[in-house]
Parts: C-alpha cells; sequence; structure tokens
C-alpha cells in the first residue's frame, strides 16, 4: 500500500507468429521470464515486495511462478487465488483442489466444488462435504457455520446457515459476544458494529448488543479513510 505497485515490475508482451505471448521485468529492467505464455497475470494481494508471484498459461494449461522457479507446473485448467487464506484452488479435469504457496497440495484434487467462505475451505463431492483449515487440516466445525476475520483480532463474525443465515461474532478464543440474532454483521471500528434486522433495515451495536444507534436506516457507510459513518434513511417507507 505505501509504495503504490513501485516495486511491482512489468507484464510485457511480444507479437509472434503464433500470437502474443507475455513476460515479465522487474521494477529494475531485469528479465525474469521469457516472452512465452499465452497468458500472464501478477497476484497482486500477496504482501511481499522481494518475490513475484504470477499465474501463467502455456497451451491452455496454467501454473504459477515464483520469481523464475516454476511453483505449480503447467498443468491445471484453471487457478485462482484466496487473498483471506492465502492459498491457490486448482482445476484439473473438472476436479477442485487446494495448493499454499509453497506449491504444496494440501487439499488433494478430488472434489467437484470447493467454496472458501471466510477462514474455512468447503470441499464438496458425491459423498458431501468436508471443511478445511487453510493449513489443508480438516476442521472439527459444521459445514452450516463460516467464520469471518475482521480488521479486529478481538472479533470474528459467525455465520449460521442452519436455519436461516443469521449473524454473531465470537472472540478470537471462538467465544460467543454476539448472538446469532442478526440478519447481517459488520465490523465497524473499536467495539462498534453495523447490523441488519429481519426487516433489512441498519443500525449499530457494541460489543454488550447495546443499541448505539437506533435500526431503522436503509443504508450505513463508514467514509474511507475518516471516523465519519454516514445514514441514510429512507423516510417515504
Amino acid at each position: 500500500d505505501e509504495n503504490q505497485y513501485k516495486y511491482a515490475g512489468y507484464i510485457v508482451l511480444n507479437k509472434t507468429q503464433e500470437g502474443y505471448r507475455y513476460g515479465y521485468i522487474n521494477n529494475k529492467g531485469k528479465v525474469i521470464l521469457e516472452t512465452q505464455y499465452n497468458e500472464l497475470s501478477r497476484i497482486d494481494d500477496i504482501e511481499d515486495n522481494d518475490n513475484v508471484y504470477l499465474i501463467g498459461a502455456k497451451n491452455g494449461q496454467y501454473g504459477v511462478i515464483k520469481n523464475k522457479k516454476d511453483l505449480i507446473p503447467n498443468e491445471y485448467q484453471s487457478i485462482r487465488y484466496d487473498s483471506t487464506n492465502h492459498v491457490l484452488v486448482v482445476e484439473k479435469s473438472k476436479k477442485y483442489g487446494i495448493s499454499n504457496l509453497e506449491g504444496k497440495l494440501i487439499v488433494p484434487v478430488e472434489y467437484d466444488q470447493i467454496d472458501i467462505t471466510g477462514i474455512y475451505l468447503y470441499a464438496q463431492n458425491n459423498q458431501g462435504i468436508t471443511v478445511y483449515n487453510n493449513n489443508g487440516t480438516e476442521a472439527n466445525i459444521d459445514t452450516s457455520i463460516a467464520i469471518l476475520n475482521t480488521s479486529n483480532d478481538k472479533y470474528r463474525i459467525r455465520i449460521n446457515s442452519q436455519n436461516g443465515t443469521k449473524y454473531g461474532v465470537i472472540g478470537s478464543d471462538g467465544k460467543q459476544i454476539i448472538k446469532e440474532n442478526y440478519n447481517y454483521i459488520e465490523y465497524l471500528f473499536d467495539d462498534y458494529f453495523i447490523v441488519s434486522s429481519d426487516n433489512g433495515k441498519l443500525g449499530i451495536i457494541d460489543n454488550k448488543e447495546n443499541t448505539k444507534v437506533e435500526i431503522k436506516y436503509d443504508s450505513i457507510q463508514k467514509i474511507y479513510g475518516t471516523s465519519v459513518t454516514q445514514f441514510i434513511e429512507n423516510l417515504s417507507n
């Protein structure tokens, strides 16, 4: 964020008889990858100024390159990066798995679908859903539960979809702080949360579930880069 891609380097291309071919040079002009890829994209969400991670395709097969090293070989139909858990979802022959940033498969490529919600990986096949932690170990949690990190390490949003989707808040130790009584919860700042009621209206509560702003607004937004919060109420309703 501080350097605004100053050290990100450049994806470059050459036109050949077979079409465009892409490569990569660093911010000092040194060639890191020759122009040999059909497609090339940088993974921007990795906070690492010393290394570059790129997803490259050759003849329709995708892989991952760290600097000049092939981290994941070009043998997948698709690869996508999850910035929350810092893992890569890979697809081969319509089956999905998970690789870490060291190129190691931590979830085997044998699932029909993999969804990532918050801090857990939900892998589904004809035997059901298996929930994994982001290190590839199986998670001891019900498949109807999702947990989202917030910008405050003290709080996590807990979503329970067992009987209709309801939101609550837990601490870093897993203990319940705010009961799952809300249709939506978003961390605001300090000990405050934006919440939504059954009628879709929004308000603000604290970590003791005390109402700080009445739950009656159609929109609540924190103005980026400030401590100001904007409230909108549609009085015609």
